[in-house]
């Protein structure tokens, strides 16, 4: 058997090695990911919660402590 096929043996063993450490480490890193998007998100959202001026969260409390609106439509059809 010649040298070279040492080397073609050598660089198919390399690229099943390496494919099968992708395959074993790619759901570990996929949730590393996951995480991190998360805490990005929720650090994201925590800085923004603190840049709203405060007109925006009194126009929310107005919004919330008026009484809703009543429809005819629906109160004519639930007579029926």
């Amino acid at each position: 058997m010649s040298a070279w096929w040492w080397v073609a043996i050598g660089f198919v063993a390399w690229l099943g090695a390496a494919l099968a450490m992708g395959l074993l480490l790619s759901p570990f890193f996929r949730r590393c990911s996951q995480a991190r998007e998360a805490r990005d998100a929720q650090v994201a959202n925590t800085l923004t919660g603190r840049q709203q001026p405060l007109g925006n969260e009194l126009a929310t409390l107005r919004h919330l402590r008026r009484p809703p609106r009543r429809d005819e439509t629906a109160e004519e059809t639930l007579r029926l």
